[in-house]
């Protein structure tokens, strides 16, 4: 794969999608109670991960641009979290949902953009198993 990402197991370069940047934050949130003189703090949980892509769609003509258009919005409309993988981040995934394609500029051979997955288990996962067996005498 060319500097790009997969969604669902399809991958987003055949469709000529090339990844210029990605963003993945790291936050946490804690409430709190307030008493009339003292605050108590709750447990820290960790929220959804957005993570949003800064994308090119390059195309050999118009009519192939709005096809690769069409491939991927297909491809990127599930109703359920998908293995969202990033070429960069060779060891991990994360289950991610699509939620927006935003056009920042379009000609008539590219698309630039930006395509937006929210990651409701801000965990990624590995895409190999590690065995931790181990044998204590």
């Amino acid at each position: 794969m060319a500097y790009s990402f997969s969604f669902n197991s399809v991958d987003m370069s055949a469709y000529g999608l090339r990844l210029r940047t990605h963003e993945e934050p790291f936050e946490q949130t804690t409430d709190s109670i307030q008493l009339l003189d003292l605050a108590y703090g709750l447990a820290s949980l960790r929220p959804g991960k957005t993570i949003t892509a800064d994308v090119v769609i390059y195309a050999a003509d118009f009519a192939t641009l709005r096809s690769y258009l069409d491939s991927i919005k297909s491809a990127l409309n599930q109703r359920e979290d998908c293995a969202l993988a990033i070429d960069s981040i060779t060891d991990r995934y994360w289950l991610a949902r699509f939620v927006s394609m935003t056009k920042n500029q379009n000609t008539a051979r590219a698309w630039e953009g930006t395509i937006t997955f929210i990651a409701n288990d801000p965990a990624a996962y590995a895409n190999s198993e590690t065995n931790n067996n181990h044998t204590i005498t």
